[in-house]
């Protein structure tokens, strides 16, 4: 059998089917795309039905650190939590006398 002939037969991976009226499309397709505050909308031309809804990409609100600046903030959590288990190792421990 020919592959060609069989993969013109088959849907691609990335497509798109219309639940009410059956439309095919791949995802970057036909399809009307309607923006949301918090998400995208893949709406039918064919029948307006929403097929699928993805949520926005919201970018950081800062630029990700420089790898010495992660590792001194790890740091300073570690110390921090170090000397918080220190203090009630030391609360707890019995008074001898």
């Amino acid at each position: 059998m020919n592959t060609a002939a069989r993969s013109s037969d088959t849907a691609r991976k990335s497509t798109l089917f219309c639940p009410d009226c059956s439309h095919a499309s791949p995802v970057d397709g036909d399809w009307l795309h309607r923006a949301g505050e918090s998400e995208t909308r893949y709406v039918c031309p064919e029948c307006d039905a929403v097929v699928v809804s993805r949520p926005e990409r919201v970018p950081p609100s800062r630029p990700p650190g420089t790898l010495s600046a992660s590792l001194a903030l790890a740091a300073g959590a570690w110390r921090a939590t170090v000397r918080a288990w220190g203090s009630a190792c030391r609360r707890l421990r019995p008074l001898r006398r």
